[in-house]
């Protein structure tokens, strides 16, 4: 039987893991290259975003890269160092 949460031979526990190799663009995604749209609209290196999140810079990366997705405790903190609403950031609409 396959894992549904193993990725390129990688385990994870978080269940969005797995969906971004199945789809073009994913909620992953999209939130990370909105994180890292407006990170660099700010002129703010990952390390000082990360920082003001409280998170490292290797979670930062991976959020932009669309390789895993923030968690719900991550949201406001991410919102808030960046500015903006979270619904700006933290909402996705799938395309048919």
């Amino acid at each position: 039987m396959v894992d549904p949460f193993k990725v390129a031979g990688r385990s994870h526990l978080h269940p969005m893991r797995t969906s971004h190799r199945l789809q073009p663009m994913n909620i992953a995604e999209t939130w990370g290259r909105r994180i890292r749209e407006r990170r660099e609209a700010l002129d703010m290196s990952q390390t000082d975003l990360a920082a003001l999140i409280g998170v490292n810079q290797s979670t930062l990366s991976r959020w932009e890269s669309g390789d895993y997705a923030p968690l719900h405790h991550h949201v406001h903190p991410i919102a808030k160092a960046l500015g903006v609403d979270p619904a700006a950031i933290f909402t996705y609409e799938e395309t048919p």
